[in-house]
């Protein structure tokens, strides 16, 4: 259940070019949106040293053996 997003639309797991663009797709998209909520909100939690810090799940994790080939 972890390798697909929650509408079971999108597999994270990439062997291709095309699986890799339809990820960064999605995470850049994932991105925008927590940027643009960050912008237009104060929702922000105090940690344990009592600095404020944005809430953002879940995470993405990114493993691969080819940096330099899903860079491009």
């Amino acid at each position: 259940p972890h390798c697909f997003s929650n509408d079971k639309e999108l597999r994270f797991f990439a062997t291709n070019d095309e699986e890799y663009k339809k990820i960064g797709s999605y995470l850049e998209a994932r991105l925008a949106k927590r940027i643009e909520q960050n912008q237009s909100s104060s929702d922000n939690v105090e940690n344990e040293d009592g600095e404020e810090s944005n809430t953002y799940l879940p995470y993405y994790l990114i493993l691969t053996d080819d940096y330099l080939n899903i860079r491009k």
